[in-house]
């Protein structure tokens, strides 16, 4: 799928970015446009990148590939700081830093409060982070009830790195435009 002279030792720049596509150049002098087939992510920046590869394993597939699970807490807890400490650690652990914490944790209420509240959606996302989440929530002994839903799971995802740029897609497409 990747030409042959495209791999993680590659240096390029990514020329343009656009919704269907990104036309880079790499340190050989080579130029390619890479189409996507039903993007749905990316980040993506111009200048320059080391290294493209797809990735099958990378976190942001969770997102697609799991089902989801919600968890409503129903107990309070006074001191909070902890507790959230630890949630955004295994969060950047689990995502190394491709999610934000208000993408799966409740982002219309502050968590500590919530929890100090003791009831109300702590998180609705991927399980496979929600069953973590939910061991963390019994070692502070915090009641809670979660409920597995399937999603909108896209399994045929895949992840195109460029560097720190990524693109998540059902495919893509290389073409080398200059030799």
């Amino acid at each position: 799928m990747i030409p042959k002279d495209l791999n993680t030792s590659t240096n390029g720049t990514i020329e343009q970015r656009q919704t269907t596509f990104v036309k880079i150049r790499v340190s050989h002098g080579h130029e390619y446009k890479i189409s996507y087939q039903n993007k749905r992510e990316h980040r993506i920046e111009q200048g320059p990148f080391k290294g493209i590869y797809l990735d099958p394993k990378h976190p942001l597939l969770r997102h697609y590939r799991d089902d989801f699970l919600k968890i409503h807490i129903s107990s309070k807890l006074s001191d909070t700081f902890e507790l959230v400490r630890e949630l955004k650690e295994l969060l950047k652990f689990e995502y190394n830093g491709w999610r934000g914490f208000d993408e799966y944790f409740n982002s219309g209420y502050d968590i500590g409060k919530l929890v100090s509240e003791g009831f109300g959606l702590l998180y609705d996302g991927p399980s496979e982070l929600g069953f973590k989440i939910s061991s963390v929530l019994k070692r502070y002994n915090i009641s809670h009830n979660f409920k597995t839903y399937s999603n909108y799971r896209k399994p045929n995802m895949k992840a195109l790195l460029l560097g720190n740029n990524i693109v998540v897609a059902e495919g893509f497409k290389f073409e080398k435009l200059k030799p």
